[in-house]
């Protein structure tokens, strides 16, 4: 059985880090520049990806799922950096 309060969870926190079409607010983290996308959760007929691996400058790769919001905006950070 799915956790749709977890899958909600991670959607919320996923438009937060990366932003949203439909969320206002200056994302600097690039689709295909900072992070890939491993893999999306349709959501209200909305492809939100929710299991990404951010593409640090040192050339390693961290996979992130929006499980952890703290960790998730320290994970967009280290990849801007």
């Amino acid at each position: 059985m799915v956790d749709w309060d977890n899958v909600g969870d991670r959607v919320h926190n996923a438009r937060t880090v990366i932003g949203s079409p439909y969320c206002k607010g200056d994302y600097s983290v690039k689709k295909g520049v900072h992070y890939t996308v491993l893999a999306y959760t349709d959501w209200a007929d909305d492809f939100v990806p929710t299991v990404v691996a951010w593409k640090m400058k040192d050339g390693t790769t961290i996979p992130d799922d929006f499980s952890n919001l703290d960790q998730s905006k320290k994970n967009a950070e280290m990849a801007l950096a």
